[in-house]
């Protein structure tokens, strides 16, 4: 675990924006207003562009009394923090797969009499301190372009996005690393997508 700050990661941010670093994270200045003001969203951005495995969690869904309005039978409550869909099944060994379902805003519609989530959290149990550097080299960059707006010029903007590119990239390979290859059953689909031609 490393021992950075949300102040600390407000400055890496302010860094690649050429702007002077603040003092604390809560202090009243121009810099750290518009810090607070996008902290949240350039997190919740983040965590939502990747099945980030620092991030994933497990758990079964509880299914609420009401009937969903589509063609579902049942409709389950999601997490509260949830943020982005890793995969569902109707058994907790996560096998088969589920693929018949939605997700609306009145929860998690399916068939299935039980719901077993895998899924990216919004990480608010984990220090900042806690997550990877690649996760942060990433967080730098989002906050960096989303408080260049009011702060910084348009070609400021657009190298700010091209270095979040590089390391989104970098990031992917390395959270990745971390999870076992995915192999999928095979399929008309699949091995179409492999080159097998189907007459």
């Amino acid at each position: 675990m490393s021992s950075l700050t949300r102040t600390d990661v407000v400055n890496l941010a302010l860094r690649e924006m050429g702007v002077d670093r603040i003092d604390d994270w809560t202090e009243r200045s121009t810099e750290a207003d518009v810090m607070r003001d996008v902290w949240d969203h350039a997190v919740r951005m983040f965590l939502a562009r990747h099945e980030w495995q620092f991030a994933m969690k497990s758990t079964s869904l509880p299914r609420q009394n009401a009937t969903p309005r589509t063609r579902f039978t049942y409709v389950y409550t999601m997490p509260g923090d949830y943020i982005r869909l890793g995969s569902v099944s109707a058994n907790s060994t996560m096998r088969p797969v589920m693929h018949d379902y939605q997700v609306t805003v009145e929860g998690f519609e399916t068939d299935a009499a039980s719901v077993f989530m895998e899924y990216v959290s919004d990480a608010s149990d984990s220090p900042i301190g806690s997550w990877p550097p690649w996760a942060i080299d990433v967080l730098v960059v989002d906050l960096a372009s989303l408080a260049a707006s009011p702060m910084k010029s348009e070609t400021s903007r657009e190298r700010l996005e091209q270095l979040r590119r590089d390391r989104m990239a970098v990031a992917k390979t390395l959270s990745s690393q971390h999870q076992p290859k995915r192999y999928y059953r095979d399929g008309t689909w699949v091995s179409a997508s492999r080159g097998r031609r189907f007459y």
